[in-house]
């Protein structure tokens, strides 16, 4: 649709790459009204994509699954119901801060896989392989360990909405485990993808919420959030490298 999608959707302009988007409809009468369906994957994939869409509704924090979510999830989609939501201001401010901490307390707490983890070896081969081709130098940081989280790992803007009893975060159920960087990773990946995305200020708010959450001095976090700041820059360089050249690739006719 050229993005027009987003107009329907009240999203913001923010750009694509198709091959990566998994399959959605927009359905009416579901629910009383309307709803969104995502594919989530077959068998237990998919319900365990329902479950954690369920407790992070429950929470407070996801889009609420639409009441025939149990008919439609035997055949791979997992369905919503459709919010009334606009996007982020381009500056979020302390309420959001607070909303984002708390949201990151709640998943490094509900979906911890292990304790004292390093950062797993396909990680460290990217920053290890990214950093000498973007920066001409290696590393130059200790490897931490911590906890292994599975975590939302989409922090962008496009991915926060604003609705008429607060704030709310879409899309972050299964990111942890598909084709993309991280998979699994010490919630420090988060934090640092907010800074990425919001600002340091806006990362730092969010960074001091998180820790008033979950119990963490930043003083233990900072060290790991160090490393995974410098990874997920790393990941998130070679990544618009590529899309760019996928672009340009295709407005050539390559």
């Amino acid at each position: 649709s050229g993005g027009l999608w987003r107009g329907v959707l009240r999203a913001s302009n923010a750009p694509g790459w198709p091959q990566h988007e998994r399959r959605k409809f927009l359905l009416d009468g579901v629910d009383g009204g309307r709803a969104l369906a995502k594919f989530a994957g077959f068998g237990p994939f998919g319900r365990a994509t329902l479950t954690r869409a369920r407790r992070l509704a429950e929470a407070g924090f996801g889009p609420p699954v639409a009441a025939e979510a149990e008919a439609y999830i035997a055949s791979g989609w997992l369905v919503y119901r459709c919010l009334d939501a606009a996007p982020l201001p381009a500056r979020p401010d302390a309420n959001w801060c607070e909303f984002a901490g708390r949201y990151l307390g709640f998943v490094a707490a509900e979906f911890r896989l292990a304790e004292d983890t390093p950062p797993s070896l396909e990680l460290q081969e990217m920053l290890a392989v990214n950093s000498g081709r973007l920066w001409g130098q290696p590393p130059d940081l200790p490897l931490p360990t911590g906890p292994l989280i599975a975590l939302d790992a989409r922090m962008q803007p496009i991915e926060w909405g604003v609705t008429a009893s607060g704030y709310v975060k879409f899309d972050g159920t299964d990111h942890h485990d598909d084709p993309f960087f991280p998979g699994p990773a010490d919630i420090a990946w988060d934090l640092a993808a907010v800074e990425s995305a919001f600002g340091r200020a806006a990362g730092d708010g969010v960074r001091a919420a998180y820790c008033r959450h979950s119990g963490e001095t930043d003083s233990v976090l900072a060290p790991r959030l160090a490393w995974h700041r410098r990874a997920c820059r790393a990941f998130q360089a070679a990544w618009r490298t590529s899309f760019t050249a996928q672009a340009e690739a295709s407005a050539g006719g390559g």
